[in-house]
């Protein structure tokens, strides 16, 4: 038989209390009994963060007026990128067991956090539009985030590898960081060059 959680081959019949790759349970009722619990634990977190963070969001939303638009829209996306962190990324990754996973797991909410989540509270922190997008915009990254986790938790606990689209996105997304920093510090190091010799060039 094999180990559940680190897929070792040969285990005996009847299994042992422990797996001698990794140490842990090896019968996989455990296994399914701890996912049961962790996935009712995420729901219950997705149900409380959408209780509270909905409003909220709407309730920043009417602060959201003239110049302090998008300095409120950029903490609403800090805090809810630290809401999501410690009510499901943080209980997930303690019951992901490949490295893979969970750098899938941290970096694709991560980036579409920022990339939708800088679009939506920060560019769009405009009067009267941010009380309709912000809190919806919040509810769906929160049910995005939840149901991407849950995915991975499921594949964790079936032994499913990870897909190679996912690993292409997040690949194709650190090449894209890589090429924008460059880009940034040569436009920096441009404008910088340019202010000097116009200073030290006067006539």
């Amino acid at each position: 038989m094999r180990c559940p959680h680190c897929l070792h081959e040969g285990l005996p019949t009847p299994l042992p209390p422990q797996c001698p790759a990794c140490g842990r349970d090896p019968d996989m009722g455990a296994l399914e009994a701890r996912f049961d619990v962790l996935a009712a634990r995420m729901r219950g977190a997705r149900r409380s963060t959408l209780a509270w963070g909905t409003p909220g969001a709407a309730l920043l939303a009417l602060l959201a007026t003239g110049p302090q638009g998008p300095v409120v829209g950029a903490g609403l996306l800090m805090g809810h990128m630290i809401a999501m962190r410690w009510s499901f990324l943080r209980p997930v990754k303690a019951h992901l067991r490949t490295r893979t996973r969970r750098l899938m797991a941290t970096w694709v909410p991560r980036v579409t956090f920022l990339a939708v989540g800088t679009q939506v509270y920060v560019l769009g922190a405009l009067p009267g539009l941010a009380l309709i997008t912000w809190p919806l915009a919040f509810a769906v990254l929160t049910l995005g985030v939840h149901a991407y986790l849950l995915r991975h938790l499921r594949q964790e606990r079936d032994g499913a590898p990870v897909e190679s689209w996912e690993k292409l996105v997040v690949g194709g997304v650190g090449c894209a960081l890589i090429l924008a920093t460059v880009v940034a510090v040569a436009l920096a190091w441009g404008a910088a060059s340019l202010v000097l010799w116009i200073f030290t060039h006067p006539g």
